[in-house]
């Protein structure tokens, strides 16, 4: 589930640093099919695991607290020293990618315990 978390939120990272500014853009339908295609992934393999360790639940709750802290922090951080200027697509990918590594550290950690 973090892999697929990882996923969206890479993917919505790129969405949003590559769409135009101005004018007509088709992101926020974009943004909007990734975060379906998220929940749809999360109920079908929530419904596919069958046992899970006590470890395994501490350390996948660990993970996704750890990324919406330090996510936080970057968003904090980026608005506050004016990071994510209006003339700069890129840097809210760059932010997105600080962002997800709790989540890359989650899913090494997770796949190297199994």
């Amino acid at each position: 589930m973090l892999g697929a978390v990882l996923a969206i939120d890479l993917g919505v990272g790129v969405v949003l640093s590559v769409s135009p500014r101005q004018g007509t853009t088709l992101a926020g339908m974009a943004v909007a099919v990734l975060l379906a295609a998220l929940l749809v992934t999360a109920v079908v393999i929530a419904r596919r695991i069958r046992a899970y360790s006590r470890t395994g639940l501490v350390w996948f709750l660990t993970t996704y607290i750890a990324f919406y802290v330090w996510n936080t922090v970057v968003v904090l951080v980026s608005v506050g020293t004016r990071f994510w200027a209006s003339s700069q697509s890129y840097h809210f990918g760059l932010s997105v990618a600080v962002g997800a590594l709790p989540l890359v550290v989650g899913v090494v950690v997770l796949t190297r315990r199994t």
